[in-house]
């Protein structure tokens, strides 16, 4: 949030003073020399003492605001946003260095009258005033590139570090994933061992729902083994009967 902030705030200070500049460089300057001397330095010394506070003022917050976020931001982004608050420096160095002399100058030759070489005096200060104006517009460019080129490096470092902390819990999902299906599987494999214990083929519900009782194609569960129990049975009784039988015409024979 802080370097949105500063983002703007820097923005919006240099495009003031690229703009203040350039309208200046574009348009004051030739109107100046188009208007007679006296009324070019008339107008020129109360231009200034309007121009010293705002653009001053202007210069020093996209400054101050371009290195400030020289300072909390990263790789290109730094780059940029020191690069922008050099130049804004710039701007101000040659103003204060360059410009206001001659415009103290002027001043004195609006109440006086001017030299002999005020003509080259003024050449020198429309010279300074493009210089001043080149380096604020070049760091308004950088500072719109800047805001447009990405967000800022903490921003960008926070999102990895929560993509990093959702694939940290995704692999930790899986992995609970996989141990858990094990026990799931010997839970089932445990009730199917059950299941065929406790029920033979042909013995449960459902086989019992499929063969029909009286059904002739279909006999019963467990006839087969009564029927062969009951042959079994007969044939002791009838081989009891035999002995007996034997046994009894052998005591006959004794007899006689």
């Amino acid at each position: 949030m802080r370097i949105r902030i500063l983002q703007a705030l820097a923005l919006l200070a240099t495009g003031l003073l690229a703009g203040a500049f350039g309208y200046g460089a574009a348009n004051l300057v030739p109107t100046f020399n188009a208007v007679p001397l006296d009324m070019r330095l008339s107008f020129h010394a109360e231009l200034m003492k309007m121009n010293g506070i705002t653009m001053q003022a202007a210069m020093a917050v996209s400054t101050l605001s371009s290195l400030t976020l020289a300072t909390l931001t990263r790789g290109r982004a730094r780059l940029i946003a020191g690069t922008a608050g050099l130049l804004t420096l710039a701007s101000f160095l040659i103003t204060r260095l360059c410009n206001v002399p001659i415009n103290g100058r002027i001043k004195q030759w609006a109440l006086t009258a001017a030299p002999a070489d005020h003509a080259e005096i003024l050449r020198r200060w429309e010279l300074f005033n493009n210089l001043r104006t080149l380096t604020a517009l070049t760091a308004f460019v950088l500072l719109i590139v800047l805001v447009l080129r990405r967000p800022p490096a903490r921003a960008s470092s926070e999102q990895l570090a929560s993509q990093s902390r959702m694939q940290t819990v995704a692999v930790r999902v899986s992995v609970i994933g996989e141990e858990s299906v094990p026990h799931a599987s010997r839970g089932v494999a445990v009730m199917d061992g059950r299941q065929e214990k406790g029920q033979e083929p042909g013995t449960g519900r459902e086989a019992q729902e499929h063969h029909r009782p009286g059904d002739p194609a279909q006999p019963r569960p467990g006839r087969s083994s009564r029927e062969k129990g009951q042959k079994g049975g007969q044939e002791k009784t009838s081989r009891r009967r035999e002995d007996d039988l034997l046994r009894e015409e052998d005591l006959h024979g004794e007899g006689f």
